[in-house]
């Protein structure tokens, strides 16, 4: 075992990459230092590689996390926030993988290495690297759910909510690095939000209200719109989705996938795909943009998550539009 310490904090893509220029195997079993792999890990890789390895690039493992004690880890389950980890891998409707988590990843040798633009905590960099390899070997990436490593909550089960914040950074990039692997979609909850902020600060710039009627209806129409995203959010968690996670019910399985939601939608990965790209880089055309992140393999996911989001967006306009028709008129008719 060669154990090496960067003199400074390189981050994740150096430090990888510095592993690979060590390493001469033809294959690269990638894992998180705090995973518990099974006694069988490597047998089970081995096998496969043995069995498929001239048809694939690569597999991805199968990366559990310890069943959810505290409020938070369970709202995190219920929103889908860790879906690539395992529930994808496991699931028999998903042979192939369009990448996988550097918690548990094996890849063919290449002279591919890390990008080292994705931050250094990490974050969409695992992404980059499957896309290139598949690409350069010319073989898909298959799902191996037999090889397992349990991957244990961060922070004890506390909220941790930057750990999300610093993926969905890295993540932003890949709309930037991959636009064969983007779509456009309906305003999200935030991006609404922000329009709003247009809205009616243009208003009270150009003189159409003053400021109090501007700030007022602007505080109801953010109200407004935190409201029916996190109800939609709630209706899909507790009705539609009822099925997944079933060991959680009634009060708790709200409870939870309110926090949840709210880490998900607004504190977390939808505030790093949104607010990040806009402050950090100006970039303006990121909104309503959004990642296939089944990379074309699975088109049926992207028609469902349009669906989702349009019946949102109609949802969002058709309560902005009571809103104004209930207080709008005796507020927009004073003076200003």
């Amino acid at each position: 075992v060669r154990v090496r310490v960067n003199e400074t904090n390189k981050g994740a893509s150096y430090t990888r990459s510095r592993g690979l220029d060590e390493s001469c195997a033809d294959w690269i079993l990638f894992l998180d230092d705090d995973v518990i792999p099974s006694p069988d890990l490597l047998f089970v890789f081995v096998k496969e590689i043995v069995r498929t390895g001239d048809k694939y690039a690569g597999y991805v493992g199968n990366t559990v996390m310890p069943p959810p004690e505290t409020i938070w880890c369970k709202g995190i389950k219920l929103v889908h926030l860790l879906h690539f980890w395992s529930d994808h891998v496991t699931s028999p409707d998903h042979k192939l993988a369009p990448w996988g988590i550097t918690a548990q990843l094996c890849l063919r040798r290449t002279d591919l290495r890390f990008n080292e633009i994705f931050p250094k905590t990490g974050g969409g960099e695992d992404i980059d690297l499957c896309l290139r390899t598949c690409e350069k070997v010319g073989l898909p990436l298959k799902n191996l759910p037999a090889a397992v490593c349990t991957h244990p909550w961060w922070n004890d089960g506390k909220v941790a909510i930057s750990r999300f914040i610093g993926w969905a950074k890295g993540d932003s990039y890949l709309i930037d690095l991959y636009p064969q692997h983007c779509y456009r979609s309906w305003p999200n909850g935030l991006e609404m939000m922000l329009f709003m902020m247009l809205v009616w600060g243009g208003c009270w710039i150009s003189g159409l209200c003053n400021l109090m009627i501007a700030g007022t209806f602007l505080l109801l129409s953010l109200s407004v719109i935190f409201l029916v995203d996190v109800i939609m959010e709630l209706f899909m968690i507790m009705i539609e989705d009822a099925s997944y996670e079933s060991s959680l019910q009634g009060f708790e399985r709200l409870s939870s996938g309110l926090v949840g939601v709210i880490t998900y939608r607004f504190l977390g990965a939808d505030w790093g795909h949104v607010v990040y790209p806009l402050l950090s880089r100006c970039s303006l055309h990121h909104f309503c943009l959004r990642y296939d992140w089944w990379c074309g393999l699975y088109p049926e996911e992207v028609k469902k998550n349009l669906i989702r989001e349009r019946r949102r967006f109609v949802i969002m306009i058709a309560a902005l539009v009571v809103l104004l028709l209930l207080i709008g008129h005796p507020f927009l008719s004073f003076d200003n």
